[in-house]
């Protein structure tokens, strides 16, 4: 139940991300206003609002001093994380800020690995076939798949809980009645594997622990 609690509120606020992530934007108020709207929705953010453009795949969200605006060009990833009493819905959507052909070609690429790989999910399926669905799908347009970014299992209070669900062939575990896993495919026109950036935007907490740095305590 809370798991669909979850669900119902990040439909909401989906729907919100899509009137406001426009041209013109800056993309640290549209974080602000779709946080804001899950904090009265009585939610909770299960990590921070990851809002990538174009080359970055995912995994930025803006600090307090960005200035940074979408642009006419821009192609915009938000990946929405929301939590009831610690149960997540984990669930990403790509916008185009101008109907670039390539730009729908990726994200239609991406939506039908979402709505194929979800079709083969059932208890006692190995995550390799979950990959493989994702992986053929993708490359029906002529596109890869990123294969070192993963969707995951999820749990109360845990964002990554341990399984990994690729999103090209490779052999793991089989899915267990009562899991509950977020597919994260990604399509891409490169070559099909990130790095990552200097900069870190985005930590998690694991556990209290004693540091003499003042800075350290502070985001303790």
């Amino acid at each position: 139940k809370k798991y669909q609690e979850a669900g119902k509120i990040h439909k909401k606020t989906v729907e919100l991300a899509r009137k406001i992530t426009k041209q013109g934007a800056k993309i640290l108020d549209v974080t602000e206003q779709i946080e804001g709207f899950v904090k009265k929705e009585g939610a909770g953010m299960a990590f921070p609002l990851n809002i990538s453009l174009n080359e970055l795949a995912a995994h930025y969200t803006p600090d307090a001093n960005c200035t940074e605006t979408i642009k006419e060009t821009d192609l915009v990833t938000l990946d929405i994380g929301i939590q009831v009493d610690g149960y997540i819905a984990d669930s990403a959507i790509t916008l185009s800020m101008n109907k670039d052909p390539l730009h729908m070609k990726l994200i239609e690429a991406a939506e039908k690995a979402v709505d194929e790989a979800i079709k083969v999910v059932e208890p006692g399926v190995s995550v390799e076939l979950i990959g493989e669905t994702i992986e053929n799908t993708i490359k029906e347009f002529d596109l890869k798949p990123i294969s070192n970014l993963t969707g995951h299992s999820v749990d109360q209070y845990a964002q990554h809980a341990g399984l990994t669900i690729p999103n090209i062939k490779k052999a793991g575990p089989k899915l267990e009645e009562g899991m509950a896993i977020a597919i994260e495919p990604f399509s891409t026109n490169g070559v099909g594997e990130v790095y990552d950036l200097p900069e870190v935007h985005i930590y998690e907490f694991l556990m209290q622990r004693p540091t003499r740095m003042q800075e350290a305590r502070k985001i303790l």
